[in-house]
């Protein structure tokens, strides 16, 4: 997924979200669980309001596969 704002990245220990990192405008999360189909580790919150935009997991290997990824 790609980020339109600022957002943090939450991971839930001992049962409470602690923020592990910082997304801004522009960067990407996810790409580890679409590469190896694994569940995600972390769960990203925005901090205003939106944008998402989702990238199904058989449109992204085979955008790998292609070469259109560098």
């Amino acid at each position: 997924m790609r980020c339109s704002c600022p957002s943090q990245v939450l991971e839930r220990r001992k049962n409470v979200n602690m923020r592990v990192n910082v997304k801004e405008r522009g960067d990407v999360f996810g790409e580890v669980s679409l590469m190896y189909n694994c569940p995600r580790t972390a769960t990203v919150a925005a901090t205003t309001n939106a944008v998402v935009w989702v990238l199904e997991r058989d449109v992204f290997r085979c955008t790998c596969a292609d070469g259109l990824v560098p």
